[in-house]
């Protein structure tokens, strides 16, 4: 292993009208004395900021080529550690950090306005990250939490959005200094990350595994290190929101624990891994669909397996299910329901059950076929 030598992954997606870049000339001076292995990764978006396009496209960019870098090139080198230089909007760095996780050794680097450099600054005054509860939390509500750090999260903005009933938790720091180049240290980074830790920790433990719904106004590296930090199989699911124009709306989904599909509609339930009598596999594929990703996440997926079949799908802002047999319908038209698709889907699926599932729908369809 080289301790002073580092990989370098990239995102860069337009904000706005801004177009950023991340040179290769201000990764080596931010990562100094640390040095590259080569030019790294570049995931560039192209697609305006503020449509759903870039949501879909850029999400399916980092399935197709983060984890293969992380695993063929940084997982294969004597090199293991990672250096992240994230410019793009706040969701897709969230997802971005998911992807990577806190096991990858790695270092967050953040765009810094008062010196125009990716370079930390070697000390600060420190950071007094806090988080806001309601004085008496109802189990079961719908949760709204709001990331104020560069900016303060309009709450008129997320009722608008969310309607009904729903708390707000925010994590924050004190005014004056929710400012936008407010995270200038790796010390304030770290804090950040300990007390995200700690308000999902109690988020889980006043309000259950529900769903989360995550309003941001955060630094790019507050936005990696907040998916880096997920864990997986614990942590409810993030439906985050961006801010178009004076409205939120729904961006994309980091998802929490698997969720198991409900049952087929039979009289008696499906053994893990082995299909219910009588039920079409048909069924099941689509019941695998609608309950095991959110449509944007399952367009991006199935973009990984066969390109190009978006174009003739609806719009992801339909129900899940309605999505779901719209791709069905596709899929087949196509005839692109083969072993491929199927081995695939269980690479997508840690879940020893969840794979006995997609066994068991594979068999079925071969003995049909």
């Amino acid at each position: 292993m080289s301790p002073g030598r580092t990989h370098v992954l990239r995102l860069v997606g337009p904000i706005g009208d801004h177009r950023p870049s991340v040179t290769l000339d201000e990764v080596d001076r931010a990562i100094a004395p640390r040095s590259r292995v080569d030019d790294g990764l570049l995931v560039s978006l192209e697609h305006g900021d503020g449509t759903e396009e870039l949501y879909t496209l850029g999400a399916r960019a980092i399935a197709q080529k983060v984890p293969g870098f992380l695993e063929h090139r940084v997982g294969a080198s004597e090199t293991n550690h990672l250096s992240i230089f994230g410019f793009a909007p706040m969701p897709l760095l969230m997802l971005l950090g998911r992807t990577i996780g806190d096991k990858q050794p790695a270092e967050v680097y953040e765009r810094h306005r008062h010196t125009d450099s990716w370079c930390w600054d070697p000390d600060g005054p420190p950071l007094e990250w806090i988080t806001n509860f309601p004085a008496h939390p109802v189990r079961g509500r719908a949760v709204a939490l709001l990331l104020s750090v560069s900016a303060t999260v309009d709450v008129g903005a997320v009722g608008e959005v969310l309607g009904g009933d729903f708390d707000v938790v925010e994590l924050t720091l004190p005014e004056p200094r929710r400012v936008p180049n407010v995270v200038r240290t790796r010390a304030h980074l770290r804090g950040f990350a300990e007390q995200w830790r700690s308000t999902l920790n109690r988020i889980r433990s006043e309000y259950g595994p529900s769903q989360v719904n995550l309003f941001p106004a955060a630094p790019l590296s507050v936005c990696v290190e907040l998916g880096r930090r997920l864990l997986p199989k614990a942590d409810p699911e993030l439906v985050v929101f961006d801010r178009f124009g004076a409205r939120f709306c729904r961006a994309l989904s980091l998802r929490g624990p698997e969720v198991t599909p409900s049952a087929p509609p039979a009289s008696s339930t499906a053994s893990p891994g082995r299909p219910t009598r009588g039920v079409s596999w048909r069924v099941l594929l689509h019941q695998l669909f609608v309950h095991g990703f959110e449509n944007h996440e399952l367009l991006w997926r199935l973009g990984i397996l066969q390109q190009g079949i978006e174009t003739s799908l609806p719009s992801t802002e339909v129900s899940n299910d309605k999505f779901a047999t719209q791709v069905m319908k596709v899929l087949e038209r196509r005839g692109l329901i083969d072993d491929e698709l199927f081995r695939n889907l269980r690479e997508h699926f840690p879940s020893p059950q969840r794979r006995a599932e997609i066994d068991a729908i594979q068999d079925a369809w071969r003995k049909e076929s």
